[in-house]
């Protein structure tokens, strides 16, 4: 699985309509997401979602780095539960459905 590479930004106008905000990559004419807004534009969880998705690809990155750090430096056991839940996100971002 791969994604769309990132950077990925925020258009807050929503380019389609004044209830959407848009995530773009660049050099890309359509938008990876549309976030919707439900309780009107001034809805702050709606504007948090959108910057929680735009930062995915760079998140991704930081904690793949993490797990390539964290496997060369710890002796974790297969049961740690903070070993587990890192591995497990990332699986979570890189399996298909």
């Amino acid at each position: 699985m791969t994604h769309t590479p990132g950077p990925w930004h925020i258009d807050w106008n929503g380019g389609m309509a004044p209830r959407i905000i848009g995530v773009y990559a660049p050099g890309l004419t359509r938008g990876i997401a549309d976030v919707l807004f439900h309780n009107g534009s001034d809805d702050p969880q709606v504007h948090d979602n959108a910057r929680l998705i735009a930062a995915a690809p760079e998140m991704l990155a930081a904690l793949e780095n993490i797990a390539e750090w964290v496997g060369g430096m710890c002796s974790c056991r297969a049961d740690d539960e903070y070993h587990n839940r890192l591995f497990a996100v990332i699986a979570k971002a890189k399996t298909s459905p």
